[in-house]
């Protein structure tokens, strides 16, 4: 079985050696285990203390350059690429998590042109105020009302870049996950297909429930499947995702990553899109976790 260790997939046999390690990260912080340093480097909690999460971050650097270099060297194999997350979920979670940063920004910039328009509109109707004055305040007012529509497109753009990288970071991890990879063939299971076992198709089924987290594995038993007469309503589904790997979880991001646009770029008409924005946000979340076909995190 595949297990994740510091972004990586490893086998259970290296996971296991690897998270038997302890490490001392500071005079304080001795003897803790390998997954509490990877928590460590990635939490927030401990950006106040930069020593202790540099080392962290270190240490985690050094585990994921010695498992490349353990299966480079072990049989060749160099397609292990290290994922910046376990599941595919969390990268609709990135997406949330920029609107969110975005959010008090895009507030701010309302905000201020708001001011701005209600001091105009006062002014306006100040019957006392002269036209040198109204000129004044309307000049101001319009700048800032420029200074708004520059501010939301800059938010926006700077948005559209942060949600590229997280896409690119998820196509990545997809391509890794759904592409043929020789490493992920279980070669006890191998050994059955090729002499012909005369599998039940429950029994086949219950094979393939196995392998939900490896797709190579699963085109091989669907194929096999095929070839014997087993076709069944789970293998049917299993088909279906498998085809459809890559661009549901895509549609998925693409559709999440639109709505947060629209959430930042209309913030100065629009404040309630958040709440519908959340709301879609956890909905993508459960659905992405619910596919049959992802990789193992638990």
């Amino acid at each position: 079985m595949s297990r994740m260790l510091a972004g990586v997939t490893v086998d259970d046999e290296l996971y296991q050696t690897f998270t038997a390690r302890r490490y001392d990260v500071t005079q304080e912080f001795k003897n803790l285990p390998l997954e509490t340093v990877i928590i460590y480097a990635n939490s927030r909690d401990l950006e106040e203390y930069p020593e202790i999460q540099n080392r962290c971050k270190e240490i985690t650097e050094q585990v994921k350059a010695e498992i490349r270099e353990y299966y480079s060297s072990r049989d060749g194999r160099k397609e292990y690429k290290t994922m910046i997350h376990k599941d595919f979920s969390e990268y609709m979670r990135d997406v949330q998590k920029i609107e969110a940063d975005m959010r008090p920004r895009a507030e701010k910039i309302r905000s201020t042109v708001e001011n701005a328009r209600s001091k105009w509109e006062k002014v306006c109707n100040d019957r006392d105020a002269s036209e040198v004055s109204k000129a004044s305040w309307k000049a101001e007012y319009l700048q800032e009302e420029e200074n708004f529509k520059k501010g939301i497109a800059d938010l926006e753009s700077e948005a559209g870049k942060a949600f590229d990288n997280v896409r690119e970071q998820l196509q990545e991890h997809l391509n890794d996950f759904y592409d043929p990879n020789g490493s992920r063939i279980d070669d006890m299971t191998m050994k059955l297909l090729n002499i012909g076992f005369p599998f039940k198709k429950e029994e086949l089924d219950r094979l393939a429930a196995r392998y939900t987290d490896n797709p190579t594995m699963l085109r091989i038993l669907i194929q096999y499947a095929k070839k014997n007469g087993l076709r069944s309503d789970l293998i049917s589904t299993l088909e279906y995702y498998i085809n459809h790997g890559r661009k549901t979880e895509m549609e998925y991001f693409d559709n999440l990553r639109e709505f947060a646009t629209k959430v930042i770029r209309d913030k100065g008409m629009s404040p309630t899109y958040e709440q519908a924005f959340n709301e879609a946000a956890e909905k993508v979340v459960t659905s992405v976790q619910a596919l049959p076909i992802r990789p193992n995190v638990d």
